[in-house]
């Protein structure tokens, strides 16, 4: 960005002075004082020092506007990745909680984008999702979001106390909606799998 005003009637030398660097941007949300010392060595090394008269004040302080990308916007993209992975599963909710609240991210002005990158759809537990802070078109910052993740699908059930050896039918069983993390997440997901079977417990 420019930080002063070039007056010339030097279109080649206005043309140099436009595509001087003198500093690197601050990082969004900081500042940089450019003392007039570094502007005269940015120009001696285009061999411009003496083609020029700087005027104005010793120091300039440069500061680069942004925002905050909160972690509750962070995680908030986090939880919606994972819910929306099990969106279009019949009979299939999550409960999704966060464990462990990421640092914010200072961004530039400009429109900014969370994409969440979320684990294959599976009985839950614990998952990290990374989520990628993009502002302008480029990736600022990758925070990762530690979740907690609770599956409740429909599974098949005894409608009661059912005796070891005897063979299922459709009347003895039904669909339930329970959480299956863990030991219960290869229960059977429809009545039919199971009729003809027996039960393996009393």
């Amino acid at each position: 960005a420019a930080v002063g005003r070039i007056d010339t009637a030097d279109g080649d030398l206005a043309a140099r002075l436009s595509g001087l660097v003198v500093a690197g941007s601050p990082a969004p949300g900081r500042s940089l004082d450019l003392g007039r010392a570094r502007i005269e060595q940015a120009l001696a090394l285009e061999g411009l020092k003496d083609r020029v008269s700087l005027t104005g004040p010793d120091l300039v302080r440069v500061t680069r506007k942004s925002r905050q990308v909160t972690g509750n916007e962070i995680a908030a993209a986090a939880k919606k990745a994972v819910e929306a992975a099990y969106v279009g599963e019949p009979g299939t909710r999550v409960e999704v909680e966060v464990r462990t609240m990421p640092p914010p991210v200072e961004v530039p002005g400009g429109e900014t984008i969370l994409e969440a990158v979320p684990p294959e759809p599976g009985p839950g537990g614990m998952v990290l999702v990374p989520v990628r802070v993009e502002s302008s078109g480029k990736t600022e910052a990758t925070r990762s979001v530690s979740l907690r993740v609770r599956v409740f699908r429909d599974v098949v059930v005894a409608r009661r106390d059912l005796n070891r050896g005897v063979t299922l039918g459709t009347g003895d069983l039904t669909l339930e909606n329970r959480e299956v993390t863990g030991p219960s997440a290869d229960a059977f997901r429809k009545v039919a799998e199971a009729v003809g079977r027996q039960p393996k417990m009393a």
